[in-house]
């Protein structure tokens, strides 16, 4: 099952606000594709 960020806003009705959006991409922007695959894929 793939659960993305931007999956839950449309399931719940809830919409991010750009601040949200701001935190997300700065705490978990810093993280590379690579380590986010391989941490799913352990």
């Amino acid at each position: 099952m793939t659960t993305r960020i931007a999956d839950k806003p449309t399931r719940s009705g809830y919409k991010w606000t750009p601040e949200e959006l701001e935190y997300v991409s700065t705490h978990y922007g810093l993280v590379s594709d690579k380590t986010i695959a391989r941490n799913l894929n352990r």
